[in-house]
């Protein structure tokens, strides 16, 4: 069997188990629950490997949940994501736009919710204010949201910390997850620190909300300086500055908080604001972190998306894509062929069994990305990768 031929029909197996399984998927979200599922249904039948009624089927679903649960307001597993997938489904022409009348509901309550996030210093791309932002900017062609992006911006720019490196932002839900009060936590990677905020501001610049380059080349250079040198250390990165001391926890090397989630969004924001030095730079760290295969050395426990093995082999493919650097295609095949071929022991691992960010979705998307090259991948724009 072709390796092709093999990747379908894993695509087949989760289709067939998630569908078997709805009643077991509680959550209405776009990264932990039944919008992220609809998007790989999506983007199965985009691939010609199941038929729309499939896909009406799940969102039937998540109208379902949309009528009769409550939900919290965040991009990952609350209101946010799901006005994202919906969004998503109408730009597809897949349902009607008397539906953008329920997103302009949605921004709504959005509107007020994100400059609350902001005063209260809730960032967190994933359960914060920057999570909002990009649902926010997506929303742009719809509604005028202008007005709650600068003021949120404004708000932003007025809480960095400066320091020698250059400028970065504390997360407050890290505090509320049990830090210590007298702590000033600084996360970096993609899911909850400066490597999403790096992304957001991007975004911005390039949709002439923020008008000054220096803001984020300084926060990249911040990011770029707390590469950890003072001991021996897998990989290039901590998770985390506590204070001004690096955490002496070992970071892993996939997308959430380690080194590919960090590096990525770095690459991507120094080349749309052509930073070329900079960009050669991140461009060499990257290739460094090719020599990174050692599981555990890696923190790599499971297949999923956010900290596991299909985050790692969809970042080589688009770099790969991006650079046409064979280095790049080598990571990704030998990622590829552990998410392949290590699948029993790697999936009973995995957290959350269904959802896009831990689970069979999130693995399905980047498989049918594989075989499917042409097809547009920006459902990863909500993990900041695009």
């Amino acid at each position: 069997m072709s390796q092709n031929n093999t990747i379908e029909k894993r695509i087949k197996d989760y289709l067939k188990e998630l569908e078997q399984n709805l009643g077991e998927i509680k959550s209405i979200g776009l990264h932990t629950g039944i919008s992220g599922v609809a998007l790989f249904f999506l983007y199965a039948y985009k691939s010609k490997i199941i038929e729309k009624e499939k896909v009406n089927i799940i969102l039937k679903v998540l109208f379902e949940k949309i009528e009769n649960e409550e939900i919290s307001y965040s991009l990952s597993d609350g209101i946010i994501g799901v006005g994202i997938v919906i969004q998503k489904f109408i730009n597809e022409g897949f349902i009607e736009d008397k539906y953008n009348d329920f997103l302009k509901s949605i921004d709504r309550i959005i509107n007020p919710i994100t400059i609350q996030m902001f005063k209260k210093n809730r960032y967190d791309y994933l359960h914060g204010g920057l999570g909002a932002i990009d649902y926010l900017l997506k929303r742009e062609k719809y509604l005028d949201n202008s007005f709650v992006i600068k003021k949120s911006l404004r708000i932003l720019l007025e809480n960095k910390i400066h320091d020698e490196f250059g400028i970065s932002w504390e997360s407050v839900i890290d505090r509320e997850r049990g830090a210590k009060k007298s702590e000033v936590h600084r996360p970096l990677g993609a899911a909850h620190g400066q490597a999403s905020i790096l992304h957001i501001l991007t975004k911005l610049y390039i949709n002439e909300y923020l008008n000054n380059q220096k803001i984020i080349l300084s926060l990249s250079k911040w990011i770029l300086l707390q590469q950890d040198f003072k001991r021996d250390r897998y990989t290039i990165f901590p998770p985390r500055l506590i204070n001004e001391n690096f955490t002496d926890r070992n970071s892993r090397l996939g997308w959430c908080t380690g080194d590919l989630g960090i590096l990525y969004p770095l690459f991507l924001s120094s080349k749309k604001m052509s930073f070329n030095n900079l960009n050669k730079r991140v461009i060499d760290m990257l290739l460094y972190t090719s020599k990174m295969k050692d599981l555990d050395s890696c923190v790599v426990v499971d297949n999923g998306f956010c900290h596991g093995v299909a985050g790692i082999v969809h970042i080589y493919h688009k770099l790969y894509i991006e650079t046409g650097i064979d280095t790049f295609q080598k990571s990704f095949m030998f990622w590829l062929e552990i998410l392949l071929e290590k699948r029993e022991k790697l999936e009973k691992n995995l957290p959350f069994r269904y959802d896009m960010n831990a689970g069979i979705a999130g693995i399905g998307l980047v498989l049918i990305s594989i075989i499917n090259p042409t097809l547009d991948t920006n459902w990863d724009s909500y993990f900041v990768l695009s």
